[in-house]
């Protein structure tokens, strides 16, 4: 049987195979729990605590996340970066690196991101994934 671990704090576990259902329990960041089922997107998990629910896949990893991943609301497997890494933005080294190799475009593009990195809140962010349907709002 596969085991994942949690990418989320406090992630729910829900009844179905949608986060309109009811949550059954919830699994805490880094929780390890074994694979019951799949389907599509979710995966039915079983959790040391004796409770077991539906999770969307994306929020779920192969490996245990590293600690930094915990106060992301959407950690991703974009090339193993996580949302909160990439949140953060690069470093002086890393802009003098795209000056040299002449990739100073993205430098400006990820210094504008930045610039509204505070600027908008996790509710926002999920209230937009639901009203685009995307994630684990996909079949909602």
């Amino acid at each position: 049987m596969a085991t994942l671990y949690s990418k989320k704090p406090d992630l729910a576990l829900y009844a179905e195979k949608s986060n309109a259902s009811a949550v059954t329990g919830k699994i805490a960041f880094q929780e390890k729990v074994k694979v019951l089922a799949t389907e599509g997107r979710w995966v039915k998990v079983g959790s040391s605590n004796g409770k077991s629910g539906w999770v969307y896949s994306g929020n779920l990893s192969d490996d245990k996340p590293p600690d930094e991943n915990k106060n992301d609301f959407n950690t991703g497997n974009a090339g193993d970066v996580s949302t909160a890494t990439a949140a953060r933005g690069i470093d002086e080294t890393s802009k003098q690196y795209a000056s040299r190799n002449h990739v100073g475009n993205a430098v400006e593009l990820v210094e504008w991101m930045e610039s509204f990195n505070d600027k908008i809140s996790t509710t926002e962010v999920v209230q937009y994934m639901k009203d685009h349907k995307l994630g684990e709002y996909a079949g909602s």
